[in-house]
């Protein structure tokens, strides 16, 4: 009995030194780490101080200005306020939210512990600001470069003017665009030595087809529209395969657009209201006369004398690509988690009417990654070849996108291989 005893002592006494040592495993110290990013290794460096991440700080990274960045801006304060990598990344950047956190628990495995050592704390509870109702001259739904755009405009006219986005952050697809703005007649191309110009563009567009009205309006506003994002600041100056502008050094479009517009509409004082989604229009005597909208406080009403939606898009609801464009249905986006349609949908409750809903293409050349797709348009641009099972070219390879997806759907399988050095 005694020997039992002793035993049941001994066995005691382990398990209690055991759970002492447990107690402030996380050494203190500075932790270099890298996570996988949407674009590249993720940098971080962590500070962990009694048993408390103290810093994070994110040394490199070559995520998407205004997308993964902006998780990189937010998401280290909610880490170190809580204590804990259980918060939600933020909504469109999934990877490099996941990134970012993958670095700092990696940290904490170098300090010797875990997320569960941290020290835990009790976050007080904010008091909502109550939603009001309010009027403006003008309010523009979605904040990718066609809202940021119309919204720029409209202060520059003298309007006041609010700008909402659903997701987190502003750019929408335009700042995930890998390539070039297509335009016709702008200054940078009128300067070439074969000069390219707005009827130019409209024969590419239309191809072989009968005359459009819509698409000789659309390229005879390009190169106005394209010299006034220069005037803006917007770098365009190399233009490849006559209508298509790019950034000199060869970088990705959005990555230069984005920012250079949001550098605008800082300089006049217009502030995005992110997290913010219009899912009605108010409508008063036969006209629309506002939006209602939700964010995380709950609803409330945008009056204004007009209403720009930017919403178009909807590469990124599958319902609705295969609604239009069931040739495209089961292709993976490489748009906007936002672009989901929201606006179409919103305008046809009111009675508005849709056209030519067909001709919407997809980036056809594009490798599926299983979480949405990233574009090879760069790629392919800078010499590439499309070929299908049999290792045969069967297309140009610069023809418009949805002849190109029509040219690889017809091959064997429907897919092709995009070919490299």
């Amino acid at each position: 009995m005694k020997f039992f005893r002793l035993n049941k002592a001994a066995a005691l006494i382990v398990v209690l030194t055991s759970s002492s040592a447990a107690v402030g495993a996380l050494s203190s110290g500075t932790y270099e780490t890298t996570g996988k990013g949407n674009n590249g290794p993720v940098v971080v460096q962590t500070t962990i101080e009694n048993s408390q991440i103290k810093d994070i700080k994110v040394l490199k990274n070559s995520e998407t200005p205004m997308i993964g960045e902006t998780a990189i801006q937010q998401l280290p304060s909610k880490i170190i306020a809580s204590q804990s990598l259980a918060i939600d990344g933020l909504a469109g950047a999934t990877n490099t939210s996941n990134a970012l956190k993958n670095a700092v628990r990696e940290a904490l495995d170098k300090a010797g512990g875990s997320e569960k050592d941290l020290k835990p704390v009790a976050l007080k509870k904010q008091d909502a600001v109550p939603n009001k109702d309010e009027s403006t001259d003008l309010v523009v739904v979605g904040a990718g470069g066609s809202g940021m755009a119309a919204a720029i405009q409209g202060k520059e006219r003298g309007l006041n003017v609010i700008l909402v986005e659903k997701l987190p952050m502003i750019g929408g697809t335009t700042a995930l665009s890998s390539t070039a703005f297509n335009a016709g007649g702008s200054k940078v191309q009128m300067a070439l030595e074969k000069p390219y110009t707005a009827e130019d563009y409209y024969k590419k567009l239309k191809g072989k087809g009968p005359d459009d009205a819509s698409l000789k309006n659309l390229a005879e506003l390009s190169g106005p529209t394209t010299d006034w994002l220069v005037n803006m600041g917007a770098d365009l100056g190399r233009v490849i395969n006559g209508s298509q502008h790019t950034p000199k050094d060869g970088g990705a479009l959005g990555s230069m657009l984005v920012p250079v517009m949001k550098k605008k509409m800082d300089s006049l004082g217009i502030e995005p209201r992110v997290s913010t989604k219009a899912e009605e229009l108010y409508v008063k005597d036969g006209r629309v006369a506002g939006i209602k909208v939700k964010n995380d406080n709950g609803t409330y009403t945008i009056y204004a004398k007009a209403v720009v939606l930017s919403t178009g898009g909807f590469a990124s609801n599958p319902k609705l690509v295969e609604k239009y464009t069931p040739m495209w249905a089961g292709y993976p986006s490489t748009a906007s988690r936002g672009a989901t349609g929201d606006g179409l949908e919103m305008a046809q409750k009111v009675g508005a009417g849709l056209a030519q809903m067909e001709k919407s293409g997809p980036q056809t050349v594009a490798y599926d990654t299983g979480h949405g797709a990233v574009s090879l348009t760069n790629v392919r641009y800078n010499g590439a070849i499309l070929v299908n099972t049999d290792g045969k070219r069967f297309v140009n390879e610069l023809a418009l996108t949805p002849i190109l997806g029509k040219a690889i759907k017809d091959q064997q399988g429907g897919y092709a291989y995009l070919i490299f050095d």
